[in-house]
């Protein structure tokens, strides 16, 4: 019996005496995800569960964070597996088809991404533009501030995406921080003769979260990754959409 079987029997066991914990039921399913083992009872239980009861379980910041990065994260490995020609061929449908229930609801991964972790926003508003008219059940689940942290922790299934961790409530500002520095660190080439930085995509498409062209460059200072007293011009590589499933951080 597999260590992920066992704590869902045991949660089964205690679903009479507490609510069940969808922070903990995330990882859970992150991990059955990860080692192939049978996914569907966890898939049962987040398109069943109440609105009311997953708003009380997910009852701070950093738990919803840890349960939305870890859905995501959990799903997409899942769908792209079963459709691996759609990020290159059919992107946009992939992220927006809405294929996973949680809580009576069906919700897409830009759902997910720009709702819930990005305190509803547009997609393409680059973090400037929010969404005018989020629905309730959005508005119940969402993170209340933009953490820019998020976007060096959700993998799409591409080349290009950041690795994917664990994420638990207890150490989330700890993971997210060594996430944000791990990517940092790989995804930018500083030239000094040109007086020229190159960074992901990733921060062009979601500049505002970032605080813009100079919140960029104070993030590269903050994780030394240009000197303090320089001003280079940023310019941002192209994202690489190649097929790349099983990140995961050992």
């Amino acid at each position: 019996m597999t260590k992920v079987l066992i704590r869902f029997l045991l949660s089964l066991s205690c679903v009479q005496l507490s609510a069940m914990n969808y922070e903990i039921l995330s990882q859970d399913f992150l991990y059955a995800v990860r080692v192939d083992d049978d996914a569907s009872s966890y898939k049962l239980q987040l398109k069943e569960v109440s609105l009311n009861e997953l708003v009380k379980s997910l009852n701070s910041e950093a738990k919803k964070k840890v349960f939305w990065l870890n859905i995501y994260n959990a799903f997409i490995q899942i769908k792209a597996k079963a459709n691996p020609t759609m990020i290159s061929e059919s992107r946009d449908d992939f992220f927006t088809n809405e294929w996973i229930p949680i809580a009576g609801q069906e919700l897409s991964f830009d759902d997910i991404e720009h709702g819930m972790l990005r305190n509803s926003q547009w997609k393409y508003g680059m973090g400037y533009i929010g969404t005018w008219f989020p629905g309730d059940f959005e508005k119940s689940l969402r993170v209340n501030q933009v953490d820019y942290r998020i976007h060096f922790a959700l993998n799409c299934g591409a080349a290009g995406c950041p690795p994917i961790a664990f994420y638990q409530a207890g150490k989330i500002n700890e993971q997210l921080d060594v996430a944000a520095q791990g990517f940092m660190e790989l995804n930018t080439l500083y030239d000094r003769k040109k007086n020229t930085v190159e960074v992901s995509k990733i921060l062009s498409w979601f500049k505002g979260d970032f605080g813009g062209t100079s919140g960029i460059l104070d993030l590269l200072k903050y994780y030394a990754l240009v000197p303090n007293e320089a001003y280079p011009k940023i310019l941002y590589r192209e994202y690489d959409w190649t097929l790349s499933l099983a990140n995961y951080i050992e």
